[in-house]
């Protein structure tokens, strides 16, 4: 089956996922081509080779990612706050065309606002530019600015739906992305499930889509086949102890440490299949075979990694082996857990080669305590412990750290990240004075803001709907009447156009009988009135 057609073959007919025989029928007819080459298809190779391009286009970006897909075939690149550098938009594509071009790749760009909508441009926006297949330069492709009218153009295809999905839509008659936002919600969920909407929501950047940076090969690494499979757990983490102080050692003679690290188990050889698994020595320095015979066979599947990330830096064993005794403890779980765990460990876990690697390593900076600072407050290390033992035990992705977002709505003005294996930390910010004197104060935002905003219900002094756009004197709110005795107001929120359909809010801080502070809003667009925060 073809994979993957040349520019010139496709002009003699051959395409992809045609046979081979056919496609070398077609272009050994043409009178174009004298001869042709065919080349064995390596998915793994290509998959090297595309994280290789990642890596080198981080000249661009510090942030460069693959597409989520079993075969993958995208870079996703985080430009926000990086087109200046180059000369603007224009500027950076311009220079990344000419990147590629100098490795003999053909390469076409799209820039916006999400990864959905950017996904769908470069591949199907053909109507309004030229084909890379017809032209000798990569084209450069549309703006990140008005982008979604752009985007309800294209065909369905764009949404990155499956292909049952896409079948059952074009059997409906609907074949651009315009269609489907007339149709309501609530009958493609009962059709297709989330699928569609999920797309939608992701595409328009209401769901949020995170580019999972692709990072450079482990700065440090060792590996150690042993002779027999050891199932002792102890035994085990003996070894894997001796490889992580070897690069300890290492790291600590360039002032270095690592925020990631790395333990692969790896599974019994094939032709060591006839020892006996209760034959290996007591002793728990096993000596390493140091080379592999040629008969030998690769190593049996791989265990799931054990990946310890941390809070700071480190090139210390004694702060490390803490936590890789806790991720050793979740994978032998199995033989004193409950049924349920024993469905997804293996009771028996057999390792034969262990290897350790060291990613995101920076520089250490060492700084004197002061004399008699006794304060444990002001003891960061034994905070980075804290956290490094707090996300070992219960998850990376549990352990999180607000982190502000450029944007005027206040509910998207930050996210949540986790707190280890992040090589940057967060920076101090003085904040200066404005020289306007329009400075916002602690006391004009809330210390509590709710996740949405709360609808509440204006009341005027008779009795009525409120319906003018100041202030009411009273609102009900959970069966309560708030009455208004001080306010002070308004405050016009807008977010940005090219973020979506726009969203307008006057707010007010008022004060009730009851003392208590609140920050409301008025929805420009529907007139209602939102409770979204307390003082």
């Amino acid at each position: 089956m073809v994979q993957a057609v040349s520019p010139a073959a496709q002009l003699s007919g051959a395409q992809t996922g045609m046979p081979l025989s056919e496609a070398k029928s077609l272009v050994g007819r043409s009178r174009q081509f004298q001869q042709y080459h065919v080349f064995e298809h390596q998915p793994q190779e290509d998959l090297r080779a595309l994280q290789q391009l990642a890596l080198d286009c981080q000249i661009f970006s510090p942030v460069i990612g693959l597409e989520k897909a079993d075969r993958p075939s995208s870079l996703f690149m985080d430009i926000n706050g990086l087109t200046h550098l180059f000369g603007g938009e224009d500027g950076l594509r311009s220079q990344i065309h000419e990147h590629f071009k100098t490795r003999g790749y053909l390469v076409a760009t799209a820039a916006a606002t999400t990864i959905g909508q950017a996904w769908g441009l470069v591949r199907f926006q053909e109507s309004t530019s030229p084909s890379p297949e017809r032209t000798a330069e990569p084209p450069i492709k549309n703006s990140a600015t008005g982008n979604q009218k752009l985007f309800d153009q294209l065909p369905i295809q764009a949404l990155r739906l499956s292909q049952k999905t896409l079948e059952t839509l074009q059997q409906l008659g609907i074949t651009t992305i315009a269609q489907i936002r007339h149709l309501p919600r609530v009958g493609l969920r009962s059709r297709f499930g989330d699928e569609v909407t999920k797309r939608l929501d992701q595409a328009d950047g209401i769901t949020e889509e995170i580019i999972e940076a692709v990072h450079a090969p482990p700065d440090y690494e060792a590996d150690e086949f042993l002779e027999y499979p050891l199932t002792d757990r102890a035994t085990i983490q003996v070894v894997m102890s001796r490889l992580a102080g070897k690069l300890c050692r290492q790291m600590k003679a360039a002032g270095r440490g690592g925020l990631v690290w790395q333990f692969r188990l790896y599974g019994p050889l094939e032709s060591s299949a006839i020892h006996s698994v209760s034959s290996p020595p007591a002793d728990p320095t096993v000596k390493p075979i140091s080379h592999r015979s040629q008969t030998e066979k690769q190593p049996g599947r791989p265990h799931d990694p054990l990946t310890i990330k941390l809070f700071q830096p480190t090139s210390e064993l004694e702060q490390l082996m803490p936590l890789v005794e806790m991720q050793m403890e979740a994978l032998f779980c199995a033989k004193g857990g409950t049924q349920k765990k024993r469905n997804h460990r293996p009771k028996n876990i057999q390792v034969q080669e262990i290897g350790v690697s060291v990613s995101n390593c920076v520089l250490l900076v060492e700084r004197q305590r002061r004399l008699f600072d006794e304060n444990p407050r002001l003891d960061k290390q034994a905070l980075a412990h804290l956290i490094n033992r707090l996300s070992s035990r219960l998850g990376a992705e549990q352990v999180l750290r607000p982190k502000l977002k450029s944007g005027n709505q206040p509910e998207d003005q930050f996210r949540f990240e986790p707190l280890v294996g992040q090589s940057g930390r967060p920076s101090k910010r003085h904040l200066r004075p404005s020289r306007n004197g329009t400075a916002i104060s602690p006391l004009q935002r809330p210390l509590v803001l709710h996740t949405q905003p709360l609808e509440m219900t204006a009341v005027a002094l008779d009795g009525s709907q409120h319906q003018a756009p100041s202030i009411p004197a009273m609102f009900v709110h959970d069966n309560q009447r708030l009455s208004v005795t001080r306010r002070w107001g308004p405050e016009r929120i807008e977010t940005a156009w090219w973020r979506g359909p726009t969203v307008r809010r006057d707010y007010w801080r008022i004060e009730t009988d009851h003392t208590r502070w609140l920050w409301v809003f008025r929805n420009l667009q529907n007139r209602r009135w939102y409770l979204h925060g307390e003082f």
